[in-house]
């Protein structure tokens, strides 16, 4: 039996090697840089990925599904347990810029269980990040939906400096297959760190009002990113996300400036929501 793993361990790495080249990193290679604020998902030649556990991957432009004619279709195919790929597009510097905003449309298939319960659940993770990396500092944005683990499903947002990244907002959710959602992160650079305001998904706006400390990045040259992470389960089975309509907004002005309530309105907390009816 150990033989016979090695030869399919053998046979799987080489098809990376085959269909995959210069493998999921970009490090070495040249990335191309856009300036675009709509319809990112249109750029599909300037979106790269960076991986772990070896994943075998996809990533198309399709016109079906899609809300106005071009989706992107990016895809885990197969690879080893708990493998991810982090699926990005490069924008160019914009030093003054210190309020973000990112918003899109995301449907996955095919259908998943939740938190394993019933059957193994075939999404592990899907993670919405936008960053901004000025003079040695990494400003990122990112929030994900966790489909297995403890209080899964739920939402959680990155903090770096925390023991475990991942921190828990304590709002659970669910999503259907063959449906579109929309999602909105918005987010600003305060007083040198990173402001998480809201997020909005499926109609509902989250208030969450969380700062947290810019991660050291000596190696990047300054620039902004959007990304989309696929996370693979135990045995990395195959599943496909489309995103459309993918708008990425900057505004400038003084990172000092830090956002106001209307008068009267109490300091929001992370489990504040805001249905729309």
């Amino acid at each position: 039996m150990k033989y016979i793993f090695k030869i399919k361990t053998a046979v799987l790495l080489a098809l990376c090697v085959l269909f995959f080249p210069f493998g999921c990193s970009t490090k070495n290679n040249v990335r191309h840089y856009i300036s675009a604020v709509d319809n990112l998902e249109e750029y599909d030649s300037s979106w790269f990925t960076f991986c772990k556990g070896s994943p075998m991957w996809s990533i198309k432009k399709v016109n079906n599904p899609s809300l106005d004619g071009d989706a992107l279709k990016i895809s885990i195919l197969k690879g080893y347990p708990y493998a991810n790929v982090h699926f990005f597009a490069d924008l160019f510097p914009e030093p003054e810029a210190v309020d973000f905003s990112l918003s899109l449309y995301f449907m996955f298939r095919p259908k998943t269980t939740f938190n394993n319960e019933g059957a193994p659940s075939t999404i592990q993770a899907i993670e919405f990040s936008m960053s901004k990396w000025d003079l040695s500092k990494r400003y990122e944005f990112a929030l994900q939906w966790q489909n297995v683990g403890e209080g899964a499903p739920q939402w959680r947002y990155w903090d770096p400096h925390n023991p475990k990244p991942w921190t828990d907002l304590g709002i659970y959710q669910t999503f259907e297959p063959k449906k579109w959602y929309y999602f909105k992160m918005e987010g600003a650079i305060v007083d040198g760190k990173v402001l998480y305001r809201e997020f909005t998904v499926d109609r509902k706006r989250h208030l969450l009002d969380i700062s947290v400390r810019p991660d050291p990045m000596f190696e990047e040259a300054d620039h902004l990113a959007v990304a989309v992470q696929l996370d693979a389960n135990f045995e990395c089975a195959p599943y496909d996300v489309f995103i459309d309509k993918v708008k990425f907004e900057r505004k400038t002005g003084t990172s000092a400036d830090t956002p106001k309530l209307p008068s009267g309105k109490k300091e929001p907390s992370t489990k504040e929501v805001i249905n729309f009816k």
